[in-house]
C-alpha cells in the first residue's frame, strides 16, 4: 500500500520532459518542510499496486509517469516501479535528493543491473554513471 495524495494528468512543466503528456502520481509526505512548497503532505488515500496502475491507465495518451510528491524516494520501491514499467509508459522520478548518496548509489546499482542484463549497453552504462557521480558531486 502507498500513500496516494492524488493521480493526475497534465503537460510536464519543466525538465527535459517538458510539454509532455504525463500521469502525476504525487505520493505524501517529505522529509523537508521547505517554505515554498505547494503540496500539502498531509491527505493521503492508501492504494495497492493495482490501484494505482488502474488510475495510471485512465490516461491512455500519456506517455510519461511522474512520481512526484512530497517526497516520492520515500515510498518508491521495487514493486511499484516494476508494475509501472508494465503499463509500457517511461517513468521520471521528481525528488529533493536530500539524501543523494543513498539516491545516486541507488541509482548507480540499476544501471549495473540494466547493463549485466544487456538492457542497457556497458559503454552507455559506464557514461550514465560518470555523468550521474559529477552531477552529485556538483551539487555539493
Amino acid at each position: 500500500m502507498y500513500p496516494v495524495n492524488e493521480i493526475f494528468y497534465s503537460l510536464q512543466g519543466e525538465g527535459f520532459n517538458t510539454g509532455t503528456a504525463s500521469v502525476f502520481v504525487r505520493l505524501s509526505g517529505c522529509n523537508l518542510r521547505c517554505a515554498f512548497c505547494d503540496t500539502n503532505h498531509q491527505p493521503h488515500t492508501m492504494m495497492s499496486l493495482p490501484e494505482i496502475v488502474d488510475e495510471v491507465m485512465h490516461y491512455p495518451s500519456a506517455p510519461l509517469i511522474v512520481l512526484t510528491g512530497g517526497e516520492p524516494a520515500l515510498h518508491i520501491d521495487d514493486k511499484l516501479i516494476k508494475a509501472l514499467k508494465m503499463t509500457g509508459k517511461t517513468i521520471a522520478i521528481e525528488t529533493n535528493a536530500a539524501d543523494k548518496d543513498v539516491l545516486v548509489k541507488d541509482a548507480i546499482k540499476k544501471i549495473d543491473q540494466a547493463a549485466a542484463k544487456g538492457i542497457l549497453h556497458k559503454n552507455n552504462a559506464a557514461r550514465k554513471k560518470s555523468a550521474l557521480t559529477l552531477k552529485a558531486n556538483a551539487a555539493e
